[in-house]
C-alpha cells in the first residue's frame, strides 16, 4: 500500500531540481534582486532615523534656548523688583524719619540735613565690602539729655541670580583717646538688648535700630562697626562720632 506514493513523490522532487538546473540565472538574479532590495530598505530606515534625529536635536536646542531666554528675562524681572521693593521700604522709612524730625523739631535745619545725608548714603549702596554689608549709620539725640537712637542700615549688593541669604554678627564699639591711651567701650554696657553682638539673617536689606546712653565725662571719638559672617571672622569699619 506504500510503495507507489514514494516513488511518485522521487520523481515529483527529481523533476523540480531539474526545472531549477535549467534555469540557474533566474534564481541567481532573485536572490541578488532580494539582497539588493534588503540592503536598499536598511539605508532608506538609516536615513530616516537620521533625519528624525537631527529635526529632534533641532527641536531641542531650540526650546533649550527659548528656557534660557525665559530664564535670564526672570531673572532680570526678579531683581528689578527686589530693587523696587527695597527702594519702597527705604522711603518708607525716609518719611516716617522725615515727619518724626519735623514733628519734634520743627525748623531744625541741620537735623533734617543729617537725615537726608543718611538715606542719600543708603541709596548709593556704600557698603565697604563683600564682607562688611554696612550701608549707614546714624545717631540721633533725644531731648536734652546724654540719651541717643541709633539706626544701622545693613544692604547686600544685588547681583547675580536668586542672591543667598546673609547669616551675620555685628558689634558696636565707642573709642575715645585718654592720656595717648585708646579707651573702647561696648554699646552692650550703654544700652539693653535682647541679644549680643547683634544678629542679622537677611537677603538684601536689613535694619537694627536701638538707644544708648553716653556716660557723664565720657566723649567718644570713633564708633567702630565689626560685622563677621557666619564661619568667617569679624571685619572692622570705623565711623567718626561727630555728633
Amino acid at each position: 500500500m506504500m510503495g507507489p506514493p514514494i516513488k511518485d513523490g522521487s520523481k515529483l522532487i527529481q523533476s523540480r531540481l531539474a526545472v531549477v538546473e535549467r534555469q540557474p540565472k533566474k534564481i541567481i538574479v532573485f536572490v541578488f534582486l532580494s539582497i539588493v532590495l534588503l540592503g536598499l530598505s536598511f539605508y532608506i530606515g538609516k536615513e530616516v532615523g537620521v533625519f528624525e534625529a537631527r529635526v529632534f536635536r533641532e527641536k531641542t536646542f531650540e526650546l533649550e534656548a527659548a528656557l534660557e531666554r525665559l530664564v535670564q528675562s526672570h531673572e532680570e524681572i526678579e531683581n528689578k523688583l527686589t530693587v523696587t521693593n527695597l527702594e519702597l521700604e527705604i522711603q518708607e522709612m525716609m518719611i516716617s524719619d522725615l515727619k518724626s524730625a519735623l514733628n519734634s523739631a520743627s525748623g531744625d535745619y541741620q537735623s533734617l540735613q543729617r537725615s537726608l545725608a543718611f538715606y542719600e548714603e543708603i541709596f548709593t549702596d556704600s557698603s565697604d565690602g563683600p564682607q562688611s554689608f554696612v550701608s549707614g549709620l546714624r545717631f540721633a539725640q533725644i531731648g536734652q539729655k546724654p540719651k541717643y537712637e541709633f539706626d544701622l542700615i545693613l544692604r547686600q549688593p544685588i547681583s547675580g541670580r536668586f542672591s543667598k541669604s546673609v547669616d551675620l554678627s555685628l558689634k558696636l564699639d565707642f573709642l575715645s583717646i585718654e592720656e595717648d591711651a585708646e579707651k573702647i567701650v561696648s554699646i552692650s554696657d550703654l544700652g539693653k538688648f535682647d541679644e549680643y553682638p547683634f544678629q542679622a539673617v537677611f537677603k538684601h536689606f536689613y535694619r537694627i535700630n536701638g538707644y544708648v546712653e553716653i556716660p557723664e565725662g565720657f566723649e567718644p571719638e570713633i564708633v567702630r562697626i565689626s560685622t563677621k559672617v557666619k564661619g568667617g571672622s569679624y571685619v572692622n569699619r570705623d565711623q567718626a562720632w561727630a555728633q
